[in-house]
């Protein structure tokens, strides 16, 4: 699961520095080498859009399968990780978790997603000290004052894509038809 996060995190903005297209290329690598099924999968539009300014190439992922599968579980993590900073506790042992990716396209484009970041207020990072990654990775998280133990989030990687998950410390609200998963997941979970 990393490694397809750490590739397609390099996706956009695009390297500005040799030292930068040396780091894209490794996962690009690392990616092919550990998942040379799904490589085939990714679609790159080589038709460039303007995106922030820049110049981009937006990513298909099929729906459907294993890749898009590892993103949703890559989210679930995340909003676990959210979870326990937002509220300093992990999730309880019967909570589940929803979660969706989104690619760079979304991050600006789609108003759902945009109505959701504005009700969450300004977008956070992780810092240690003075040290901080925000041009890497920020995120907006909040729980509902009607439902205080509810928690939602969305996480960005860069300019690549982001990630929404809520978690929800009460268990299962939905059928099976929608893609769960539950604190502990991890261990076992294959690409």
């Amino acid at each position: 699961m990393d490694a397809i996060v750490a590739m397609l995190s390099r996706n956009f903005p695009n390297p500005t520095t040799e030292a930068g297209r040396i780091e894209g290329q490794r996962h690009v690598r690392n990616f092919v080498r550990r998942y040379p099924d799904l490589a085939g999968l990714l679609q790159f539009d080589d038709r460039p859009v303007l995106y922030q300014g820049q110049t981009a190439h937006a990513v298909a992922i099929p729906a459907g399968g294993r890749l898009p599968r590892a993103l949703v579980a890559f989210g679930a993590r995340v909003g676990l990780a959210l979870y326990r900073h937002h509220f300093g506790r992990p999730a309880p042992a019967g909570a589940s978790i929803h979660s969706s990716w989104h690619p760079n396209a979304h991050l600006d484009s789609d108003e759902s997603i945009e109505e959701l970041l504005r009700s969450m207020g300004q977008a956070q990072t992780l810092a240690q000290g003075r040290w901080h990654v925000s041009e890497q990775f920020r995120f907006w998280s909040a729980a509902p004052s009607d439902a205080p133990d509810l928690f939602c989030c969305f996480a960005a990687f860069r300019q690549s894509f982001g990630v929404l998950a809520v978690v929800d410390p009460n268990g299962p609200r939905y059928d099976d038809d929608h893609l769960q998963f539950s604190p502990g997941f991890l261990q076992g979970f294959v690409v």
